[in-house]
């Protein structure tokens, strides 16, 4: 899961300030993050063909759903034992996850594990169920009972019966960027509360020390900025690049961890660089729609951290200067402002 900047371009008198967002200060500010600051239903209608939840934009794709239909045919066959064999699995693999689990007790104020008799009954419909269909007191033909089954066992989000065969329903958005956003959120500080004014703002640059455009993975956790720099002058600080076999794939070494094949030098991590002012991850444009970097993975982490340096950084230029084109027609007509988005995936 990864939040990431999102630069959303929106005609400026078609958003308006939020009377209801947080405004705190202090200790307390942090609230701030967890209400939009500004609203628009234009953004809205922009932001949700991206939704990850909305049924809407959804594709519908089927599976079999093997294990139900793998029941089936053993039902067919009135083959207890291959019945038998079948539901062991799952519901061991139920009764384990229950003993594993805990629940808060008010009056104890503690944390305990279910008694066995607690997990029998809760397991009661499910073990109730199985010994109907192994004792073959079970109509596959009733809707009814073929339904239980898969309410109990069911392996998709969905599961339907249909020709006589249990199938997964799988719903997903293609282009789904997010689940949920809010505007400013942790860029909050960017602008007036996530709104950029002025848009030229976003292809201005500023001078910065190369390391501060890697990504934070990649550096080492360190309380203050002396701290970081003086590890970065150690010899080996930080690795450039990985060996990869002849066919393109990072080489593990004994410990289970890639192996270096080079090194940034210090004279490279404190090299002068221009950055952005306001550098984000993705743009939404009212006509061009979503531009992005690369793909969003988890915990900040994107496609372009497992390209190689030079690569990475060719990519970023490409994508600015194409970027930046889409921008300038935006800058030109001042209708428009930039909301910066807080979106998670």
């Amino acid at each position: 899961m990864s939040h990431f900047a999102v630069l959303c371009i929106v005609p400026k008198d078609e958003i308006v300030e939020n009377p209801l967002a947080n405004r705190h200060e202090g200790e307390d500010e942090w609230h701030n993050a967890y209400s939009n600051q500004f609203e628009s239903f234009t953004l809205e209608e922009m932001l949700a063909p991206y939704s990850e939840t909305d049924e809407e934009y959804m594709s519908i794709a089927y599976a079999e759903d093997e294990f139900l239909n793998e029941v089936l045919e053993a039902y067919k066959k009135q083959d207890r034992e291959k019945l038998t064999t079948l539901f062991d699995e799952p519901l061991q693999r139920m009764r384990r996850w229950k003993e594993t689990s805990t629940s808060y007790n008010e009056e104890t104020k503690e944390f305990e594990k279910p008694t066995p008799a607690e997990i029998d009954e809760e397991m009661k419909d499910h073990i109730e169920l199985v010994n109907r269909i192994i004792s073959l007191d079970f109509d596959m033909g009733n809707s009814d009972d073929r339904q239980q089954l898969i309410d109990l066992f069911g392996g998709g989000y969905e599961t339907i019966f249909e020709n006589g065969t249990f199938h997964e329903v799988h719903k997903y958005n293609p282009n789904a960027k997010w689940d949920w956003w809010v505007v400013g959120g942790r860029w909050r500080n960017v602008g007036d509360n996530g709104v950029i004014y002025n848009l030229k703002e976003c292809i201005e640059t500023k001078e910065v020390p190369m390391y501060n455009t890697l990504s934070w993975f990649q550096l080492p956790h360190c309380d203050s900025k002396e701290e970081l720099e003086a590890k970065l002058r150690e010899p080996k600080a930080i690795t450039k690049d990985f060996k990869k076999d002849k066919d393109g794939k990072y080489i593990e070494g004994e410990d289970g961890k890639y192996i270096p094949e080079s090194y940034y030098t210090e004279e490279e991590l404190f090299a002068k660089v221009q950055v952005r002012k306001q550098e984000f991850f993705s743009y939404l444009f009212p006509e061009e729609g979503w531009v992005e970097k690369g793909e969003m993975g988890w915990f900040g982490s994107s496609s372009l951290d497992g390209l190689p340096a030079d690569e990475r950084e060719e990519k970023i230029n490409d994508f600015h200067k194409f970027n930046d084109m889409l921008l300038k027609k935006y800058i030109d007509d001042d209708r428009y402002i930039g909301v910066v988005v807080d979106c998670h995936i």
